[in-house]
């Protein structure tokens, strides 16, 4: 996400980098996602999901 962002800010044109930011936005959707699979499916062991899922949802404001 933070290279997407990164990426759109020096394209040069506002139009880009709003496309960027949606690209970001879009990314962390994902993430969120995956982590929702991985929690439902146990796939990771002493892994604190509401912790992240709480800073993901910081980063996607």
């Amino acid at each position: 996400m933070p290279s997407n962002i990164a990426e759109g800010r020096f394209r040069g044109t506002k139009k880009d980098f709003l496309q960027f930011l949606r690209i970001a936005y879009s990314s962390s959707a994902e993430l969120e996602t995956q982590l929702e699979i991985a929690k439902r499916l146990r796939q990771i062991k002493d892994f604190d999901y509401l912790k992240v899922d709480s800073f993901l949802l910081e980063v996607m404001k």
